[in-house]
């Protein structure tokens, strides 16, 4: 399984046929219940993170 991101705001912008036959904005609950089929059947994904993209947002502390 190949996840680029969870991100919805990211998803419309770099893969907007990705999810299809589902809607872009359903993306993350199509990804957290491919995730769940593949702990029950003892699967085990592993999913990077990225941090720090360009026109990412940025919080200020």
């Amino acid at each position: 399984m190949g996840l680029e991101t969870g991100s919805r705001r990211l998803a419309k912008a770099i893969m907007p046929g990705k999810a299809a036959p589902f809607k872009i904005e359903d993306w993350w609950d199509v990804v957290e219940e491919a995730l769940g089929v593949m702990h029950d059947i003892k699967l085990i994904p592993a999913l990077t993170v990225i941090i720090g993209l360009p026109g990412g947002r940025r919080r200020m502390t």
